[in-house]
């Protein structure tokens, strides 16, 4: 018997782990829960759609954010992201103010981030943005409380840490789905 780290993606690789007869011992990315394979390679369809299931199931898991309220299994899918966003964008900031063309918004801006949120604050202009990637490496300066910011929880935190007005809410797509946003009532009035 053999241990696999990775679930066989193909029928050819499960046809070499399972010759003659022979079973594994499966760890399916890492996790504990062991799982026999099948022992005959028709069997692959069956075993490919419910390791699937058991994969999205983990991925809606590890992308859980804390306050999100949205129900995993309720999420639509990263396609919808631009259409879920538009569609809060126009009913939290309303149609007349994103007409006025003044304003920034990003979903899942990267590296541009942090900058879209500093010259936002600068210029006191009202901004969306979904944050996702942290990038630490490319941003070691980054710090919250003395600490590198290496996880998204923190980068939240950091980033509203820049403004006490800074606004967060969840729209219900999977993945990375807090918004972080400044109105124009939020500013002081200059």
């Amino acid at each position: 018997m053999w241990k696999v780290v990775w679930m066989a993606t193909t029928k050819a690789a499960l046809e070499n782990l399972v010759r003659d007869g022979e079973a594994a011992d499966v760890t399916v990315h890492g996790q504990l829960s062991r799982k026999r394979l099948l022992s005959k390679p028709e069997e692959y369809n069956d075993l490919r759609k419910e390791w699937l299931a058991k994969r999205l199931q983990l991925k809606r898991a590890v992308s859980a954010i804390p306050g999100d309220q949205h129900d995993p299994n309720e999420k639509k899918l990263k396609s919808a992201r631009a259409k879920l966003f538009t569609e809060w964008l126009v009913a939290t900031f309303g149609k007349a103010l994103l007409r006025q063309g003044s304003g920034v918004l990003d979903v899942a801006g990267d590296e541009a981030t942090e900058a879209i949120v500093d010259m936002a604050l600068s210029m006191q202009k009202p901004f969306a943005v979904v944050p996702c990637c942290v990038m630490s490496r490319q941003f070691p300066h980054r710090r919250l409380d003395g600490d590198l910011v290496a996880t998204y929880n923190v980068f939240v935190k950091y980033l509203r840490r820049k403004h006490p007005q800074i606004q967060a809410t969840f729209l219900p797509f999977a993945g990375k789905n807090q918004v972080l946003y400044m109105l124009p009532t939020h500013y002081p009035c200059t």
